[in-house]
Formats: C-alpha cells, sequence, structure tokens
C-alpha cells in the first residue's frame, strides 16, 4: 500500500520537478521540444552481452518518468525511479531529490528505499550516449547507454506470426518470429538480427525461417504507438501481445 502511495506522489513530483526547471530559468517538456525528446526512448549499457542495464525513459505530459534497471547475476534486480523536467540550457533531465531504490528477487521478496535527499541528471555525451549522474548513490559511475527505441522486450502478432523483441547484443537486435497453425502450435521461427536507427526510429532486422530464404523487415510505431511490420514496400499494422 505504501509503495502504491508513493509511486502516486513520485508521479506528482513531475510537474513539480518542471516548475522547479522553471524556476533555474530553464523550460520544462512541451512534447514539442525535439531536443528533450531526444530522451524519450529505452537506453541499453554498451558492451554488455544481454541487457543487464538499461534506462527506460519516457515523456509524460509534463516531464519524464525515468527508471533505471539492473539485472543481477542471483535472479535478483534493482530498480531506481525517477520523476524529471528538461533543462534546455544543458540539454539535460534534471529529477526530484525524491525517489525509489528497489530490489526485487524471483521469490517475490521486495526491499524498497525510498528517499527525499537523492537526486539524478541525464545526459548526452558527444557520441549520443546516455550518461546517468547518481548524485546520491552514485551509481551510474562509468557507464554509457545506446538508445534502442522502445521495441526491446515487447510482443506482438502479424497475424499467425508471432514478433518477440528478444534480446539486444552491444548494438544489435535478436527479434523471433513464430509462426503458429489455427490451433497455436509452433510450426516455423526465424532469428533476425538487425540494428535500431535513432535519426528514422526504425529497427531493421535480416533473417531466414528454415527454408533458409534470406528476408528483411523494418520495424517501426505509428502515431497511435502501433507495431508497423513493413516488407518489400508493404506496411502492416500489428496486434499487441505484451
Amino acid at each position: 500500500m505504501f509503495k502504491k502511495l508513493f509511486a502516486v506522489l513520485l508521479a506528482l513530483m513531475i510537474p513539480a520537478a518542471a516548475a522547479m526547471a522553471e524556476g533555474d530559468g530553464f523550460e520544462g517538456y512541451t512534447g514539442e521540444q525535439t531536443e528533450a525528446s531526444s530522451f524519450d526512448s529505452i537506453w541499453a549499457l554498451m558492451g554488455e552481452e544481454t541487457v543487464l542495464w538499461r534506462v527506460e525513459s519516457f515523456a509524460e505530459e509534463d516531464g519524464f518518468k525515468v527508471t533505471v534497471y539492473h539485472e543481477l547475476e542471483d535472479g535478483k534486480q534493482d530498480l531506481w525511479e525517477y520523476s524529471a523536467a528538461y533543462q534546455e540550457a544543458e540539454h539535460k533531465l534534471i529529477t526530484t531529490p525524491t525517489g525509489i531504490h528497489t530490489r526485487e528477487a524471483r521469490d517475490g521478496t521486495v526491499e524498497e528505499t525510498y528517499y527525499e535527499d537523492g537526486a539524478a541528471e541525464f545526459m548526452l555525451n558527444e557520441s549520443g550516449r546516455l550518461i546517468w549522474k547518481d548524485l546520491k548513490e552514485d551509481a551510474g559511475r562509468g557507464m554509457e547507454f545506446a538508445k534502442i527505441g522502445f521495441f526491446f522486450g515487447s510482443q506482438w502478432r502479424n497475424g499467425s506470426v508471432q514478433i518477440e523483441f528478444w534480446a539486444w547484443y552491444d548494438g544489435v537486435y535478436d527479434v523471433r518470429l513464430t509462426k503458429k497453425d489455427a490451433k497455436g502450435n509452433r510450426i516455423d521461427e526465424a532469428v533476425m538480427l538487425g540494428s535500431y536507427d535513432p535519426q528514422s526510429h526504425t529497427l531493421t532486422v535480416e533473417g531466414a525461417y528454415q527454408d533458409g530464404k534470406v528476408f528483411t523487415i523494418a520495424f517501426s510505431y505509428n502515431e497511435n504507438g502501433s507495431l508497423v511490420w513493413t516488407q518489400d514496400g508493404v506496411s502492416t499494422v500489428c496486434e499487441m501481445i505484451y
């Protein structure tokens, strides 16, 4: 119950973060600033064989909701949750001091730390990589996160084909396509590999089913937030599963 209440309070702090930025002579995110929208994405730690560290930054009406995830080897997961506003002068996100650091285990055990004396900043370096400056725990020291779009971890359906954005390895997406019959039985599978283009917001992958015929798909999102599958010049809107 307390976590839910705190989450509500955290959401309410987003307008406060924007107001704080304005008070320092900066404007909060309006949804129309290209500079601010460049933070709106999922980001993955460079050099990781799997996405053990990632940052999910979502633009909301009055600011950003930012969550940092760390998958631990013992099956636990660390999360840092922030409310943030865009600081135009230095092109970065600044968070409110209020936040949550949560450690979750597979058995459902949860350890939560709520604090009001910690803040963070998120900025882009010259290579366009996201830098996380944790002003309380310094947990982001030395890390650079690559922009990988909002594909990671989602599942969609295009007719009889199930699409799973399965993994990301140091710049390469691993997408699994599974063909199923009318009863839901798996009849074929393709492993598709490719990369995300942050300029066009498009993920282009290439692979083949068991017949060995290589084909290419470009994945993107339409204005309604639905996944679009484009192949051989033909685009199809997909149905979300998860």
